[in-house]
Formats: C-alpha cells, structure tokens, sequence
C-alpha cells in the first residue's frame, strides 16, 4: 500500500488521508492553550523547539477559527490536519485543511503553495471535484475551506466491500474523466490521482480531491523543471520520469487507468514492487481480467490502454476515453 503524507522534495505533499470527509470522527486531544492563542490573537508563530513539533496537538472540538466550529478532526499528514467544520453563519458543514503551525513557522513558503492549490482547485466547478468555498492566508494560520463530502476514498471502499464490479468501476472512472476533462479546460492536470484522492458519496458520485500537485498546463516554469517527480509512486505516468515538466492531461489517464486497474482486481499492477514502478521503464503487467474473472474483457483492455508506456498510445482526447467509459458502464 502506498505511503500517505510523502513529500516529493520541495513539493508540497498534502494528500488527505484514507478517512478524510468520511465523517469518522478520530480521538482529538486537546490543542495546547498556545497554539489556541495564537490563532486567536493573529500573532505570528515562532520557530518551534523539537519538544513544541513532538507536543504539537490537532485544534480541540469546539475551537472558532474565524467564522469556523471545529467539530471534529478527520485526517492528518505531514503538513496539515483537516477537520470537519460548521460555518456559524450559515449553519453548513465544511472540510477545513489547515497547514500545521510547525510547518507553517518552519516553511513559511508552504503556505503561499496552499493558497495556489486553492486557487487552482477554485476555477473548477463540477459534480465530480470536490468544491473549495474559502481560503484564508496570513502571517499566523493559513487553511482552505472545501465542501464536505459524507462518503469515503475510492480506496476505503475497495477495502471494506472488496473489487468492483465493472459496470460500477467504469462509472466511476468516467466520472472522474469528465472531472479530469472539466480541469483541463482550465488549463489544469491534476498529477496525483489515486484511490485516496477520490472520493464516493452517498448518492456513488465520483469526486476528485486535491488539485494541490496540479500545474497551469499552459503556464511558462520560472525556475526551470522540478529536481523531483511530484506525485504518488505507482501511479506516475512513465513519460514524467523522463521529463516531469513536460506533464499534460495523459499522464492523468495513466493514473486513472492505475486507480481503476486496482479497483477491480484489489492490487495495484505491479505485485511485489512496494511502490509500483517508479521509472521511465514501464514493468510487464498483467491484464485485470487474467487476474480478476469477472472483469469483462472491453474494460480490462480498455484500463490496459489506459497504462500504455507510451501516451500516444493511450484513448484520448478525453471525449474518446469518456465515449468508452460510457459504454462500459451502460453494461450493468
């Protein structure tokens, strides 16, 4: 299984945890009385001591933060913890993904990083991305506000009901295709899709989180090509080892045909490797139908042509993938 909360070098890894927004509420400790104060009063937090990092506790049920009720945290990672939330005025339930005090007053750059993946999730609006609504930047406390999603990761639900079916599967991925199609118009790719970077509601809606690695397609680097891969092992595209700046709305497709090829076999593609592959080199993988029956055989081969080594050789534009996925989900 995957490691959650890696950072990739100087990117920033916020990848939400298996339980963010399912609505299970973790055990809370007390936030200590001066991290509490410090949001409170805006102060600027101070280079932590490694005890105060060791000590470093989540905010406690309860505590305002702006026009924000914390009521409960739901997941926590390298760089921030993320609670569900009741905006006072409006009486709505929220996801606050809030930066840790430690890193924020180590990496103060980080935050500014935050506030990108907010802007860029922001220009999305579409049933399957999950909404942001709010952000706040500034000397003290920096955290996005994102519409809350009673459900689980794509991941969670392979876990505790087992592979999917095919129709479903496929409904699934052509949700999260059109999600991925409606970024790009945007100018944006994601770069990190996986099974824990997708959420299901109540209703099955298929909904895309955390644009936070994703890139103006368009846009002209300042300083050059990233010195590191971002993203998550196993399911970076094999073309972004070879040249991550280089990036564009195929290498999105692989993911999405890695997260689909492991929902319904079970695994990832490539057993044995701890982390999937993680070069240029595309390992042999076998179909998902040699290794799951009841996968039918258009799906599997359309997932296998999904992970094709070369993106030229993979379905696309989107509307050819999306035509695809439709028909596979109308055989349930």
């Amino acid at each position: 299984m995957p490691k959650r909360g890696t950072s990739q070098g100087d990117e920033l890894s916020l990848d939400l945890p298996l339980d963010v927004f399912s609505g299970s509420v973790t055990s809370v400790q007390p936030a200590s009385s001066s991290v509490v104060r410090q949001y409170h009063s805006g102060s600027v937090l101070s280079e932590p001591s490694p005890k105060q990092r060791k000590d470093e506790r989540p905010l406690q049920s309860g505590t305002i933060i702006d026009r924000y009720r914390v009521e409960s945290l739901t997941g926590r990672g390298g760089f921030a913890y993320v609670y569900r939330a009741t905006h006072l005025a409006l009486a709505r339930t929220v996801a606050l993904k809030m930066l840790r005090p430690s890193v924020r007053a180590n990496r103060p750059g980080l935050a500014e990083q935050l506030l990108q993946e907010a802007r860029n999730a922001a220009k999305i609006d579409h049933p399957a991305v999950v909404r942001v609504l709010d952000a706040v930047f500034s000397e003290s406390i920096t955290y996005i506000v994102m519409e809350y999603i009673d459900g689980r990761t794509l991941r969670r639900t392979v876990e505790k009901h087992g592979r999917l079916a095919s129709p479903l599967a496929a409904r699934l991925g052509l949700q999260c295709a059109q999600g991925l199609q409606e970024g790009l118009a945007h100018g944006l790719v994601h770069r990190d899709l996986k099974p824990s970077n997708i959420m299901i509601d109540r209703t099955g809606q298929a909904k895309i989180v955390d644009f936070g690695l994703a890139r103006l397609y368009h846009a002209k680097r300042r300083n050059g090509p990233p010195r590191r891969v971002a993203g998550t092992p196993g399911y970076i595209a094999p073309e972004r080892y070879r040249d991550p700046a280089l990036t564009d709305y195929r290498s999105d497709i692989f993911s999405l045909g890695v997260t689909l090829y492991e929902a319904l076999v079970g695994e990832r593609p490539w057993v044995g490797d701890k982390d999937g592959h993680t070069g240029a080199e595309l390992p042999p993988v076998r179909s998902p139908r040699s290794r799951a029956p009841h996968v039918t055989r258009s799906l599997s081969d359309l997932v296998l042509r999904m992970m094709a080594s070369e993106p030229s050789d993979r379905p696309t534009p989107y509307e050819s993938l999306i035509e695809e996925l439709t028909e596979e989900a109308s055989k349930g």
